[in-house]
């Protein structure tokens, strides 16, 4: 039966910063046009064929941990014009996170509407009774309940899933999967240097699925890698003086992200514009969160004891604000190459501040004491929903004048996968510790399609099919150094 009225009960293990409630203001009919250099696109929310369960794609943008705090003076300043006409034509706000803020588990629980206890993803990592000193990673084999791309797979809808944290080994799906994934073979160092990590690698099997189109995949991933100082270039311009040791570290460790983001909006692009558009493309970017650990002392010095110099400022003060207008710019691309009507959630599995504060950073420290972003108090990330079947909820005022203080607590990560579901006509597990989001969808749809449940979309016959893979995979040893350069453990 389909759940009645707004009232939810408590999400377990979700923690948010609560922001004051927006008065609740009638819906109004209206349309966005977006003109930007790269982008020129148009919706009229509540308009296009709400009876079609089909109807119009969803874009899941998934940006690792992307802060209102950073967007607000942003958009203010007219450097994020595709996140500024979304929010300002759709529904936003802060999500709700877990606590602890590990990746696997949160992004996880966005793709299940479940909590850890019943995805089975619990860390990065894991310890074995009679192997206690070994450290074993998590995979895709660990998952031990459908993610909403095998929800649309059985449910004859097309999906594609690049770059999505726990994916490795892919299984099938009614579109692609591109694995996240350890990338090339790199020196060993004694500080985590030079250590990539979230994308494609060659020669290692179940990254890509078909697996007849990896070798497409490594095409792309390649001419990226080709690409990749001409890309550094053009979203942060060139540096002025000479790198410090630290700053060299820094910089490097920054590296894969940029590499591997730019292979997944190559391939998503790839996809959005030929005949095979899925209904549901889930495409993950990690950059974000990757500079705010590395650059948060330089966008923010003030807030440290010991801040960097002034030309270092000059020089990586802008890494931050150049990466998020660099995604700001990639959507924009991608709802260029759509050429049509999209539903677009753009999310982040938490929010991110100042960490490290009153230390020296010694460029020969280890990498959690040279970070200087971090999110261990579980900051609330970012939600923004926009297209047709979205509901226009107004602000408080323009979002050029926003402050986070008026950005209202949304949903929590658990409410996402849900979401999706109601948004393309398909029953919500009940077992899902999420809902849909009501007052985010348009109400003509609700009420044309009522939100209706399931006990559970998890059959014996599905988890017979999960895929085991080797836990001593020749990608172990430097997954868990990219993992101990990030902080994330010891």
């Amino acid at each position: 039966m389909a759940h009645s009225g707004t009232s939810r009960r408590p999400v377990p293990g979700v923690t948010c910063g609560l922001a004051p409630d927006v008065k609740k203001m009638k819906h109004r009919r209206c349309q966005i046009v977006l003109t930007l250099a790269v982008l020129t696109w148009s919706f009229t929310p509540g308009c296009r064929e709400l009876d079609d369960p089909v109807g119009p794609p969803i874009l899941l943008y998934a940006a690792d941990g992307l802060e209102w705090r950073v967007m607000l003076p942003l958009i203010r300043d007219g450097k994020l014009p595709t996140f500024a006409a979304l929010i300002e034509q759709g529904t936003c706000g802060s999500l709700a996170t877990l606590s602890p803020t590990s990746s696997p588990i949160i992004w996880t629980s966005v793709a299940t509407g479940k909590t850890m206890d019943k995805h089975g993803i619990t860390g990065f990592i894991y310890r074995t009774p009679d192997k206690p000193d070994e450290v074993n990673l998590f995979t895709n084999a660990d998952r031990k309940t459908k993610a909403v791309w095998n929800i649309l797979t059985d449910d004859g809808r097309t999906v594609s899933v690049i770059g999505w944290w726990m994916t490795f080994p892919v299984e099938p799906v009614s579109g692609l999967m591109v694995a996240q994934t350890n990338s090339v073979d790199q020196a060993q160092t004694a500080y985590g240097e030079n250590i990539w990590k979230g994308s494609l690698r060659k020669g290692v099997p179940g990254q890509v699925y078909p697996p007849d189109r990896q070798a497409e995949m490594i095409d792309i991933l390649e001419q990226c890698d080709n690409e990749l100082p001409s890309l550094t270039q053009q979203i942060f311009g060139t540096f002025s003086y000479q790198q410090s040791p630290l700053l060299q570290r820094l910089w490097e460790n920054c590296l894969w992200a940029f590499r591997a983001d730019a292979t997944y909006l190559r391939i998503a692009n790839r996809l959005v514009a030929g005949p095979e558009r899925p209904e549901l493309l889930a495409v993950y970017m990690g950059g974000t969160d990757v500079v705010g650990h590395r650059f948060w002392r330089y966008r923010y010095p003030n807030l440290y004891e010991h801040p960097p110099t002034g030309e270092e400022i000059e020089d990586y003060g802008r890494i931050i604000e150049g990466y998020y207008a660099y995604c700001d710019r990639s959507l924009g691309e991608l709802l260029k190459t759509y050429g049509t009507e999209v539903t677009v959630i753009v999310c982040s599995d938490h929010g991110m501040f100042a960490i490290n504060r009153a230390r020296r950073y010694d460029p020969n420290d280890i990498p959690a004491n040279v970070n200087s972003g971090g999110h261990p108090l579980a900051p609330p990330g970012v939600i923004i929903m926009a297209g047709p079947r979205v509901n226009h909820t107004p602000l408080p005022g323009p979002v050029e004048s926003l402050s986070p203080r008026d950005i209202p607590l949304l949903c929590s990560v658990y409410d996402i996968a849900p979401t999706i579901l109601a948004l393309m006509d398909i029953p919500v597990g009940e077992d899902m510790d999420g809902r849909p989001v009501r007052r985010a969808i348009e109400p003509s749809w609700i009420r044309k399609h009522p939100i209706r449940t399931v006990a559970t979309h998890d059959t014996d016959e599905w988890l017979a099919t999960r895929p085991h893979v080797d836990r001593e995979s020749p990608d172990k040893k430097m997954r868990l150094d990219q993992l101990r350069s990030l902080g994330y453990i010891d």
